[in-house]
């Protein structure tokens, strides 16, 4: 099985992938992880790939990976969501390594960036973010972690959400029935970057929130877009 893999070393972290993916090139860190680029030479596609370490060491690390790669490849269909090509792991060593496309950019840089964004720009982002989420909560899902760097951008300003390491099933698909959940269907509240967290996980810290969460990320991310900072 070693022999046919490579080694890397992307910014403090190795990497050992199938000899298929080459020329690996650091992007940046998700919620439990490390992204690179590379190629994969059996498609001749660019994609990323995204490791996951510790897998399985402690309960709660097997919880979040299992919930995050349960989630892309029940969600990976929809055309706002990004798509999981692969998955392997490296159990003695507890790492787990995902497999996506590889987008052009991410809506943080291009906010950053000097390129000139008009208003029909931010309705076509706003509408693909929008009809991410409703897919999302459509089917249960709270992202909670919804920020610029997490919408990825391919030069066509096609958007994909992505980033599940936070995401879980709602304990109440049924709207109206959160006031009076048990402590174990509670959420944790620490979850969402600062700036896009909405007031009642800062002021409730009691994990009875529900999909408002993304939708305040969301108008965040929209004043973002809108004033370039």
């Amino acid at each position: 099985h070693g022999a046919n893999q490579r080694t890397y070393k992307i910014s403090g972290t190795t990497f050992k992938v199938d000899r298929r993916y080459r020329d690996l090139k650091g992007i940046g860190r998700g919620s439990y992880g490390v992204v690179v680029s590379c190629e994969d030479a059996v498609t001749g596609k660019k994609v990323a790939i995204k490791k996951i370490k510790p897998m399985a060491a402690h309960v709660a690390d097997a919880k979040h990976v299992l919930r995050e790669v349960r989630l892309m490849r029940y969600l990976t269909e929809h055309p706002n969501i990004i798509t999981m090509h692969d998955l392997f792991a490296d159990a003695p060593a507890d790492e787990l390594y995902i497999v996506m496309e590889l987008l052009d950019s991410d809506l943080h840089r291009i906010i950053q960036s000097p390129q000139p964004l008009t208003e029909a720009h931010h309705r076509y982002f706003m509408y693909q973010l929008l009809r991410g989420i409703k897919f999302l909560h459509d089917n249960g899902i709270v992202h909670r972690d919804l920020k610029p760097g997490n919408l990825l951008v391919t030069r066509n300003c096609d958007l994909r959400i992505t980033d599940f390491g936070l995401a879980r099933e709602h304990p109440k698909r049924r709207e109206g029935l959160l006031n009076d959940a048990d402590a174990s269907e509670r959420m944790t509240q620490h979850v969402v970057t600062r700036w896009y967290r909405s007031p009642e996980l800062m002021l409730c810290p009691d994990g009875m929130y529900s999909y408002d969460v993304d939708m305040w990320s969301a108008g965040c991310i929209l004043a973002e877009l809108v004033g370039r900072k």
